[in-house]
């Protein structure tokens, strides 16, 4: 049963779950699939909050000392001087000779320990993730910081689980009747975002929704692959229309508090403007968004007549 037009308007606040699943690490020969970047040898990432319903999420789960790491070019005696006059690597590290420039990237904020694995610049006083000097092959550990930077760029919205009935105090859902279940086509779409050239190269990251499961706080799960849900038309008879995609709440929120959550996960693609960063896959983007919901429901009433 269907009362009225779904409600546009934000319903409330959301509670948001953001994860990105560990990436392998990055392959050798024939190209990388993920970057360690990503993982930082953690059980993945985790954040969790109240966001307002809509808008979006930048690179959710990823760090954000990705996107503020900086790169220069120094002549090699600039360079030199440089790497020479930080305490305690001066006599550690070896510059070379030459008068070739060197390409550097710089990332203060980054956390140490976890660029530990590769690091030969001596990070946690130099600051340096990569340098190499021109005409050198472009080094893996700069394409892996590159194409992490592009995927913690992508803009993932914080979707909108749709409904019909809208679930909120003027059109609730129906208790013992079937509730239709969308993701709005404006939050299913593809986003994407491309790195800033560095030194020439760039990175752009791809992320496609390709699936959505709704829960409800009753314990139903309701898989609706790649949101097979048909958008219900107020226009036309109930009649005519179905869908793939629908739940029945048994209590009214009267019995019990009741939630619906929807968790959407996009696959995850890069490509580089440079041989040396073939195109892969990264961990998928899940997105877990939960909202109350409330649930009426319908009381017959018998009344006695006389003959």
């Amino acid at each position: 049963m269907h009362t009225r037009r779904i409600a546009t308007a934000t319903l409330g606040l959301l509670l948001v779950l953001l994860t990105a699943a560990l990436p392998s690490a990055a392959g050798e020969g024939d190209g990388y699939q993920g970057t360690p970047f990503v993982d930082g040898n953690q059980a993945g990432y985790e954040l969790e909050g109240v966001q307002q319903l809509g808008g979006v999420v930048r690179g959710p789960g990823v760090p954000a000392w990705l996107r503020e790491c900086s790169w220069q070019e120094m002549a090699h005696d600039e360079f030199t001087a440089f790497v020479h006059s930080l305490s305690g690597v001066g006599g550690s590290v070896a510059v070379g000779s030459g008068d070739r420039s060197w390409k550097v990237v710089l990332c203060s904020t980054a956390p140490a320990a976890q660029l530990a694995a590769g690091d030969r610049w001596g990070f946690g006083v130099t600051n340096i993730l990569e340098a190499w000097q021109v005409g050198d092959p472009v080094p893996r550990r700069f394409i892996d910081w590159l194409i992490a930077y592009g995927y913690s760029l992508v803009e993932i919205p914080l979707q909108a689980s749709s409904s019909s009935p809208a679930g909120d105090s003027v059109a609730p859902l129906i208790a013992q009747l079937d509730t239709w279940l969308w993701i709005d086509s404006s939050d299913w779409a593809t986003r994407s975002a491309t790195t800033p050239a560095v030194f020439g190269v760039t990175a752009t990251v791809t992320a496609e929704p390709y699936s959505v499961v709704f829960r409800t706080s009753e314990g139903e799960v309701i898989d609706c692959q790649d949101n097979i849900g048909a958008v219900y038309d107020y226009s036309r008879p109930g009649g005519a229309q179905s869908t793939g995609c629908s739940v029945v709440y048994r209590d009214a929120s009267s019995v019990a508090d009741q939630t619906l959550t929807s968790t959407v996960r996009w696959g995850v693609t890069y490509s580089c403007s440079s041989s040396a960063c073939p195109s892969g896959t990264l961990p998928d983007f899940v997105i877990t968004t939960t909202r109350d919901v409330r649930v009426a429901e319908i009381v017959g009433v018998g009344i006695a007549t006389e003959d």
